[in-house]
């Protein structure tokens, strides 16, 4: 069982949650505050990353590929007024650094 170490204001907090009811000790309070920590990084674990990732390696070692077309996946970001402003910062930023500006896309 580890043992945990609050600062002076979570322990304040923790003991007001106890005081008013809501929980019955502090680890009851410390214990929802891992849930929702679970919750909102959607109760991944390491293990569960590793094993999702292996999933997709293990497809690319079948060939069970295909090419990824960035334009697909996200066509606004390759609209033509698009591709000429990031040109244009391109340029600004290769000028002020006194290079020449990468060329622009067609």
């Amino acid at each position: 069982m580890p043992n945990v170490h609050l600062t002076e204001t979570m322990t304040r907090y923790a003991q007001a949650q106890v005081e008013s009811g809501a929980y019955a000790n502090i680890s009851e309070v410390v214990r929802a505050g891992m849930r929702l920590l679970m919750e909102q990084d959607g109760g991944w674990t390491l293990a569960d990353l590793r094993a999702a990732v292996q999933v997709g390696i293990d497809a690319a070692e079948r060939g069970e590929v295909m090419a990824f077309d960035p334009e697909a996946f996200e066509p606004d970001a390759f609209a033509p007024d698009i591709i000429a402003e990031v040109d244009a910062i391109e340029a600004r930023e290769a000028a002020a650094r006194n290079r020449p500006a990468p060329a622009a896309a067609e």
